[in-house]
């Protein structure tokens, strides 16, 4: 399961030097927003990851968004798709709490993860919730492992979800199952403080 982080920690990366510093500009930008979608693409390298690329200068919940992506496509389509937002207006964090997510500088991003459509499938219906369950355990640690990767020191993850740096919580994921007409999916929410 590994493979699915080593995945996230490219998607993380990719969002970080995309958004890049405070001065980053250019023309390719959503108007209003940092964020450079193309820029974002060409960064990432993946076989399904991106496949979608949704960019929002805000919305209410990038899960939300995300949750009706899984609900309207099929699930080959709708397996990797990502939304990025600058801002959300009604993000939340485990057991419902409200979480603030106005600040441009953050990353606030979902992506769906459709078991069945990927590389290595669960291969019995009995091993789908151990599958999933595993994703719990390979998000933080891929935005650890990013972090890391970006020469960041200190980075532990508190389990379940949240990822600190020297005593200092700086990212968290958040990750709702969904089952539809046979085929279960995960939405997969990460913020990460940038600023």
């Amino acid at each position: 399961f590994f493979f699915s982080a080593v995945i996230l920690g490219v998607f993380v990366i990719a969002i970080a030097y995309t958004i890049g510093d405070a001065g980053y500009s250019s023309e390719l930008a959503t108007p209003g927003s940092r964020f450079d979608i193309n820029a974002f693409g060409s960064l990432l390298h993946t076989n399904y990851l991106g496949r979608t690329k949704i960019h929002l200068p805000t919305t209410a919940s990038t899960m939300i968004d995300a949750k009706n992506i899984l609900a309207e496509k099929p699930p080959s389509e709708a397996h990797g798709s990502i939304v990025i937002a600058d801002r959300q207006t009604q993000a939340k964090g485990r057991k419902g709490r409200k979480w603030v997510a106005s600040s441009i500088d953050n990353i606030y991003a979902s992506f769906i993860w459709v078991p069945s459509q990927a590389t290595i499938p669960p291969k019995t219906p009995q091993q789908l919730p151990t599958h999933l369950i595993k994703l719990n355990l390979a998000v933080p640690l891929a935005i650890a492992r990013a972090c890391s990767a970006e020469g960041v020191s200190y980075v532990g993850v508190k389990w379940p979800n949240d990822v600190w740096i020297n005593g200092y919580k700086v990212a968290g994921a958040l990750i709702d199952y969904i089952g539809r007409q046979g085929h279960s999916g995960a939405v997969v929410g990460v913020g990460i403080n940038t600023n």
